[in-house]
């Protein structure tokens, strides 16, 4: 968990050969730690005759540590992108589902509750003239509106109920 500094002294077979390196004089590796695990390694190559010393290894470090709070911060953001994404998509779908509920409730309301409304209306027209020209067969007809005014109030307080069900008051929302 701890810098490292390889020399051709110390690791001979360590330092690589390749065309690229072949100049390297010593290497200088001081681990990128993120809650107590190694999360990376930082590696300097020296092409110079002068070797990495303490001095080296202590802002090495410095850096590891600003290299840290980079990825951290990076992965910090990214899942805040990722969370603000999924409300987003929440969002949208909440919205998909109050305007699916909309239309079907002004279908409802149109198809059923205006519909026995209009008929309610003209009904009451009718018997105005009925009641004029015979007041007791009225009755009955009066009584069969009233019928029809019941179950329209019984459709209405079905769709109000349907609109918010009781049980959503037991859980608080």
């Amino acid at each position: 968990g701890q810098g490292l500094i390889i020399t051709k002294e110390n690791f001979p077979d360590y330092l690589p050969t390749t065309n690229l390196t072949r100049n390297i004089n010593d290497c200088l590796a001081v681990p990128i730690k993120i809650d107590g695990r190694i999360a990376g390694v930082l590696s300097l190559e020296n092409k110079k005759t002068s070797t990495f010393d303490s001095e080296d290894m202590k802002v090495a470090d410095t850096v590891a540590g600003e290299a840290a709070m980079v990825i951290v911060n990076a992965r910090l953001y990214q899942e805040t992108l990722d969370k603000k994404r999924a409300l987003e998509r929440i969002i949208k779908e909440v919205q998909t589902a109050q305007e699916d509920e909309r239309r079907r409730i002004a279908r409802d309301l149109h198809d059923g509750t205006a519909q026995d409304m209009a008929k309610l209306a003209l009904d009451l027209g009718l018997l105005k003239i009925k009641l004029k020209k015979a007041p007791k067969k009225t009755l009955s007809a009066i009584e069969n509106l009233e019928n029809n005014i019941d179950l329209t109030i019984n459709d209405l307080r079905s769709l109000i109920y349907n609109l918010r069900p009781a049980g959503l008051d037991k859980f608080g929302l």
